[in-house]
């Protein structure tokens, strides 16, 4: 379980498949210890792909910005970065009213799917 748990936390997040014979969920726990998953260390960005990340975006003709659930307590700086670059904010999954469909910016992904299939 821990390494399951370690798969879905660190990196690019993702899912874990756990098999367990049917027996095996009707047995009490041998120890008596509490799991408590491992914590992801935080992802690690040197200055010079940030600067690299900013010339891409600089130059994009049509940027979007894609959010999901781990955007959630970062609302205000997408929304920020969204209106400096002009970009669309597309809701995903997740995602959803971090910058609502009521905001200037603010997508679904139906309506970005349009949007992207338009041509430049």
């Amino acid at each position: 379980m821990a390494r399951a748990f370690q798969a879905i936390l660190s990196g690019r997040r993702g899912v874990a498949a756990i098999e367990m014979p049917w027996e095996r969920l009707h047995r009490p726990r041998r120890d008596s210890g509490s799991f408590a998953p491992p914590s992801p260390a935080p992802a690690a960005c040197g200055s010079g792909q940030i600067e690299r990340a900013a010339k891409l975006i600089k130059t994009a003709r049509h940027p979007m910005i894609f959010v999901g659930s781990g955007a959630i307590h970062a609302r205000e700086a997408v929304l920020a970065l969204g209106e400096a670059i002009d970009a669309p904010v597309v809701a995903f999954r997740g995602g959803r009213g971090i910058v609502g469909n009521d905001h200037e910016l603010g997508l679904t992904i139906a309506a970005a799917y349009e949007l992207w299939r338009r041509p430049t």
